[in-house]
């Protein structure tokens, strides 16, 4: 049984067939700048949060000077060509291996119950300082081109 949850802030599901971006704070938090980046680039909306008791305990400010729980932010990004991607990302993420799980098992059912067809998870690397390389690791052999 998984123990997280999804506060839904708009609606009550991810948009149908949208394209999943995810990353959380990490080596670099390369990824987490990225999905950050669209946000502040393009038209983009808070749809929820999701919510986990392995989170790091403790509660932030937003821009508008509220207190917010520990969460990953679920925001649907309209990019130029019309498409809606949902990045979902946060300051922090579970600090236990069975919370991850859990989060992650969420982040899957919300692709599948939206019929998202890509969910790609960006994610840094541990590597020399001089390595510049750039890895994609897929899920499915049939990807890999």
């Amino acid at each position: 049984m998984s123990r997280s949850t999804v506060h839904w802030l708009e609606g009550e599901s991810m948009p149908e067939g949208c394209t999943i971006l995810e990353a959380v704070p990490g080596i670099g938090n390369v990824g987490k700048i990225v999905i950050d980046g669209l946000v502040k680039k393009h038209p983009s909306r808070t749809l929820g949060w999701i919510i986990h008791p392995d989170f790091p305990p403790h509660a932030n400010l937003d821009e508008e000077g509220l207190i917010r729980p520990p969460r990953l932010e679920l925001k649907s990004i309209l990019i130029p060509n019309g498409e809606t991607l949902v990045g979902i990302t946060g300051l922090m993420q579970p600090m236990t291996a069975a919370g991850q799980f859990e989060v992650s098992e969420s982040i899957l059912e919300l692709a599948s119950k939206s019929s998202a067809p890509r969910l790609l998870v960006l994610a840094g690397l541990a590597s020399g300082p001089e390595d510049r390389s750039i890895h994609v690791i897929c899920a499915d052999a049939r990807f890999r081109t």
